[in-house]
C-alpha cells in the first residue's frame, strides 16, 4: 500500500514540533489531525499567516491519540510513503511514531522523495496546486498524489 503524506511544522530550537498531519492512502481512505500540543502562541509570522488559519475549525488531537489513529491508519503497512521535500516531515513521522526501535515491522525506512524523483525523470514541472490549499497538510497529501501520478505517466 502506498502513502502519500504531509505534515506541517515548526522548527524552533533545534527541535521540529509538529502541527497537523495529512495522509492519503492508495485505497482513497484519508487522514487528517492537528496536534492539541502545539502552542500556537509561539509561532513565527510565515506560520501565523500560512498555516494557522487552515487550523481556526479543527478539532486538535493529544499528539498520544494522533500517534495510535496514524499507526492504525497506515495499516495495511506502507510499501512506499512518498512526499515532496518531505525530510523534514520525515522525521516529524519518525518522533511521532518513537524511537527507531518502535518502528513498526514491514514499514520502509525511508520516504521516497517526489522531488528527488521528477528531477531523475528529467520533468521540469509539476502539476500546480491551488495556491489557497498551500500549507494545508491534508490538501498538500492530496497534491502529493496527483504529483505522483503525473511523474508516474512520464516514467512508463
Amino acid at each position: 500500500m502506498r502513502y502519500w503524506f504531509d505534515t506541517e511544522f515548526d522548527e524552533r530550537d533545534r527541535v521540529i514540533h509538529l502541527i497537523s498531519i495529512g495522509i492519503l492512502a492508495e485505497d482513497g481512505r484519508e487522514y487528517y489531525a492537528v496536534n492539541a500540543e502545539y502552542d500556537e502562541q509561539l509561532a513565527n509570522p510565515w506560520l501565523q499567516a500560512n498555516v494557522l488559519p487552515f487550523l481556526a475549525d479543527q478539532v486538535r488531537v493529544p499528539r498520544a491519540q494522533l500517534r495510535e489513529e496514524v499507526l492504525a491508519f497506515l495499516n495495511p503497512a506502507p510499501s512506499e510513503i512518498w512526499a515532496y521535500f518531505g525530510e523534514y516531515d520525515w522525521v516529524v513521522l519518525r518522533q511521532l511514531v518513537g524511537h527507531m526501535i518502535d518502528w513498526p515491522p514491514g514499514w520502509p525506512l525511508s520516504h521516497r522523495n517526489l522531488a528527488q524523483w521528477r528531477d531523475q525523470l528529467g520533468v521540469s514541472a509539476l502539476p500546480q496546486q491551488p495556491p489557497d490549499t498551500l500549507h494545508h497538510a491534508l490538501e498538500d497529501a492530496r497534491w502529493c498524489h496527483t504529483a505522483w501520478q503525473h511523474l508516474t505517466q512520464r516514467a512508463a
